[in-house]
Parts: structure tokens; sequence; C-alpha cells
């Protein structure tokens, strides 16, 4: 094969390899994903399996140490730990805001 073929033939299973990285990272497909698992959520909550939708989000989750163990609900995992990734991410962007307007008012160009 020639040296163009392979470079398109790579360029090509790279891109195939991270499509769902790149569809991750679009906003669209992040509200596409929360849309379709709230509403999942919805349905399973409102039918007959609605108990053990309940007993999923009781089960007990437990990390231990040694002599140390944090047991949680499952619910109360996710909803900590989805804040924590919330002002982590909150804090990031609030960051890259300030760079950007510093570099901006002191005349060097932004990314």
């Amino acid at each position: 094969m020639s040296r163009e073929v392979m470079t398109a033939f790579r360029a090509k299973a790279v891109t195939q390899r991270d499509l769902p990285r790149e569809m991750l990272e679009r906003a669209t497909m992040g509200g596409i994903v929360a849309l379709v698992a709230t509403t999942l959520a919805i349905l399973f909550a409102n039918s007959a399996l609605a108990p053990s939708y309940q007993a999923l989000w009781q089960t007990e989750l437990s990390i231990t140490a040694g002599t140390l163990q944090l047991s949680r609900p499952l619910l109360a995992w996710i909803n900590q730990g989805l804040l924590t990734l919330l002002f982590f991410v909150m804090g990031l962007e609030l960051k890259r805001q300030w760079s950007a307007e510093r570099a901006t008012i002191h005349g060097v160009k932004s990314r």
C-alpha cells in the first residue's frame, strides 16, 4: 500500500476508536444522555418495579481500610460524589475564565 493510503487508514481507525469520547465531549450528547437516564428513572420508579428501584438506592456500599469503615447508601454516595464533581468543574471553569480575562487585560493572547 502507498504511504498516503496507510496514513488515511490509520486516521480513520483512530477516529473510530475516539468516537465514544467525542460523543461524550459534546454538550448536546451529555444532555441527551441525561434526558434518557431521567426518563428511564421516572418510568422505573413509577412501574411495578418501584420497590426494586427504592431498594437499589438504599443498597449499602462500604469502603474499608483496616479497622476504618465508611458505609453509606448508594444514593448518598452518588449525591456526594456528583456534588464534589460539580464544584470541581465549577472551580476549573472559574479559573479558566479568570486566567483568560487576566491574559486579555495584560495583552497576552489567550487560547
